[in-house]
């Protein structure tokens, strides 16, 4: 149960129910309801708490019976493509997009020119990048 996780983290941390309910702009009435399971929570009150309560938004959102495993593997897989493509595609001293051609054993990098990120789209769909 969400509201169990969030006292626990909140007590953890050492915080009354009125602290952390003023850290995310909620009464504290409506905290204590929504920690005894009598109300429910919104994602956005959840992404609040996770970050006054410096927990991961995917902690709290499996808690809550909205992830389940194999949701959480799959979102970690695409950031993990996604820092790899951005990685791979940008300038590691300006942040500057490039595309990059791969030609053999040879990476070649250019500004990109009009390419409205097509490259690194392909990469992020596992593509082949030419």
């Amino acid at each position: 149960m969400v509201g169990e996780e969030i006292r626990r983290l909140r007590k953890e941390k050492g915080m009354t129910l009125k602290q952390l309910a003023n850290n995310i702009d909620l009464s504290h009435t409506y905290l204590s309801q929504i920690e005894l399971g009598d109300r429910n929570v919104s994602l956005e009150m959840l992404s609040k708490l996770a970050s006054v309560l410096e927990v991961s938004k995917l902690h709290l959102y499996k808690v809550a019976g909205l992830l389940d495993e194999t949701d959480i593997l799959e979102i970690v897989y695409e950031n993990k493509r996604l820092r790899e493509a951005l990685e791979f595609y940008a300038d590691p001293v300006t942040y500057e997009p490039v595309s990059a051609y791969i030609k053999g054993e040879k990476t070649e990098c250019y500004p990109i020119d009009g390419d409205e990120g097509e490259i690194a789209l392909k990469a992020l769909q596992g593509g082949e990048i030419k």
